[in-house]
């Protein structure tokens, strides 16, 4: 819904972060909007070369950046850069632990590489927060995990009906079969 601000970040010499403010539509896990803010800026950056009929030979920012977009220079913004952000002794030990088997995770060449492109809330093994696990081997500890899914759905459902009953939608969903075949997409999803 627009461009990200990285051209206004470098005028002001502001370090870039990254945040998901619509995960009703979008992918709310800070490494897909890593991913897409690393293209976005990329093809900004490039488009006068692409357009030109021009090969791009050096990229202009790399996955290591994008990286840091949603850890030290998300703490920094947020004041909390002395706590998190970043591994160091007397830090917090917000941690999160990807890989594993998967065949999206290799081959790795380039850690931050394979972190950013190939990366999906599915490869994240562990999470600890302060220290604690919050999930351990791809499970959330101490959640169930199904009824806060049926919580979600219940609540969406509530939203969406208040926005009909007021005559509104929200932008880019479809008007009309949405109900039964997004049922029956859940349906086989579920079986």
């Amino acid at each position: 819904m627009g461009r990200p601000v990285f051209q206004k970040c470098a005028e002001f010499g502001v370090e870039p972060t990254l945040s998901c403010d619509v995960i009703s539509l979008n992918s709310g896990d800070l490494i897909t909007q890593a991913r897409f803010g690393l293209a976005f800026k990329r093809w900004a950056e490039t488009e006068h070369l692409n357009l030109a009929g021009k090969d791009v030979e050096k990229v202009t920012a790399t996955a290591l950046d994008a990286l840091e977009w949603v850890t030290v220079n998300g703490a920094e913004a947020c004041g909390l850069g002395d706590r998190i952000g970043t591994i160091a002794v007397g830090k917090k030990a917000d941690l999160m632990v990807v890989g594993g088997s998967g065949i999206a995770q290799h081959p790795i060449i380039d850690g931050p590489g394979t972190l950013i492109y190939q990366t999906t809330p599915a490869d994240v093994r562990h999470v600890l927060v302060d220290g604690e696990f919050v999930k351990r081997d791809g499970v959330l500890v101490g959640y169930d995990l199904p009824k806060l899914l049926a919580e979600a759905d219940e609540s969406a459902a509530r939203v969406l009906e208040r926005v009909r009953a007021a005559g509104g939608r929200f932008p880019a969903t479809p008007t009309e079969g949405f109900d039964d075949v997004t049922a029956l997409a859940f349906a086989n999803l579920a079986q």
